[in-house]
């Protein structure tokens, strides 16, 4: 026969295996496909928002730094190709243009300073024009978003919203 020890133990195993069935029953798999930009990400981060508990304090200043990234990385795109389009920003926008345009996103801060000129920027006619001509570009589908926030952004206590996190693209 066996040992009271080895009875236990198999009942200790069965019961383990009931709670993993269980709680694989309850579990739900989901396969998000589609083409870049499709918004795939977006539904997972809506999910989670609220299904789930969000995102944690933890996960914030990640998504602070992705956001400071995609805004500038945003404005240097339309910086870059008004340039590229000979349309010229207005004289008291030059210097933050040019700041943008020989910036490597990667190592860039979003400073409240920063802020301001890329906001000056974003109403600048020749940054207005550039973006109505987006479609013969590559833009973020979320720089329109950020652009009409980064005052708020670039604020030194900035806290991303779920608006700000959903609109998150990260490469």
């Amino acid at each position: 026969g066996r040992t009271k020890e080895q009875i236990a133990r198999q009942r200790e195993i069965e019961n383990q295996l009931r709670k993993d069935k269980k709680s694989f029953v309850d579990e739900v798999k989901l396969l998000l496909l589609g083409a870049g930009e499709s918004g795939k990400s977006t539904i997972a981060k809506q999910m989670r928002l609220l299904f789930l508990d969000g995102f944690s304090e933890r996960e914030m200043p990640i998504f602070k730094e992705i956001i400071c990234f995609n805004v500038i990385g945003g404005m240097k795109v339309l910086v870059d190709q008004a340039y590229r389009m000979q349309y010229q920003v207005q004289s008291e926008n030059q210097a933050m243009s040019d700041e943008l345009r020989g910036m490597s996103v990667d190592l860039s801060v979003l400073t409240p300073e920063r802020g301001e000129g890329i906001a000056r920027l974003w109403k600048d006619p020749s940054i207005v024009q550039t973006f109505e001509r987006r479609s013969e570009f590559q833009l973020e589908d979320s720089v329109e978003y950020f652009m009409e926030n980064v005052e708020r952004i670039a604020a030194a206590d900035y806290h991303p919203t779920s608006d700000d996190i959903l609109h998150v693209r990260a490469k």
